[in-house]
Parts: structure tokens; sequence; C-alpha cells
């Protein structure tokens, strides 16, 4: 499960992952966000999966320019490539980032 945390208009707000054997849970918690705030973008978030071109998952998100956060304020649409090892999800490539 794919989720984000935090606030929102934060460098705190990420995106963070969760796995269990069922939809129904329980849910283990990730230690770590899988994405987070960096020098180019804040706070991604609203993470959907989909199924690229080539069969590959590709997890689209929206963060904000640094400088401009907060409600109103733009963000924008960005994707990541990811590559499932061990079942847990790992970012392998950026595009928009």
């Amino acid at each position: 499960m794919f989720y984000s945390g935090s606030d929102f208009s934060t460098r705190e707000y990420g995106i963070g992952v969760a796995v269990s054997d069922s939809p129904l849970g329980p849910f283990e918690k990730m230690p770590e966000p899988l994405l987070g705030s960096n020098d180019k973008w804040i706070g991604p978030g609203h993470p959907s999966l989909a199924t690229g071109t080539y069969g590959e998952p590709i997890l689209f998100f929206h963060a904000y320019v640094p400088g401009h956060t907060g409600y109103k304020q733009f963000r924008a649409l960005l994707c990541v490539v990811l590559d499932f090892q061990s079942g847990l999800p790992v970012p392998i490539s950026a595009r928009d980032l």
C-alpha cells in the first residue's frame, strides 16, 4: 500500500509504503519513506501506481517547487519507475525529477 503522510505543505510530507499478505492487514510500514523532499521538489505525495508502456510499474505523484508550498500553490505531476526487490518497491529511475 502506498500512502502520503505528514502535513502536505511541508518538507516532511512524503510517500510511504506498508506491506501485508492481505488487503485487510495487518500492515507493516517500511522504516523510511519511499520518496521525500529534495533540492528540486518539496512534499511528494498522493501516489498512484500504473503500468507503463512496457509493463513496468510507474508511481505517479505530485510535488511542490521549492519556495512555493501550501494551499493553492502549483504542484507538478511527476513519476518514477519502480522495481520490486524482495517484495518491496525501489525507485530505479525518475522522469521529470
